[in-house]
């Protein structure tokens, strides 16, 4: 879908977008024990915040010629 959208709206709008792997918010309270288990079978050892997936939306942001890129912040989950 994001780069058939990208094909179609090029070139005054730019479509790309995040594939978040799991993310430290509220949802993990009362299963932290799950989510460092989690992390410590990622090569990152980590999971990501949503500050991760911040920055990957503002860096998208200000780079004109990207369109139709999936950005996957998962600390390598998928790897």
């Amino acid at each position: 879908m994001t780069k058939s959208l990208a094909i179609a709206l090029a070139p005054d709008i730019r479509v790309n977008s995040i594939a978040p792997g799991a993310v430290h918010t509220r949802w993990w309270s009362g299963n932290e024990d799950k989510m460092y288990q989690l992390a410590g079978t990622l090569p990152l050892n980590r999971i990501s915040t949503p500050e991760d997936s911040t920055e990957a939306v503002l860096f998208q942001l200000t780079q004109e010629s990207i369109t139709g890129q999936i950005y996957t912040i998962d600390n390598r989950q998928t790897l």
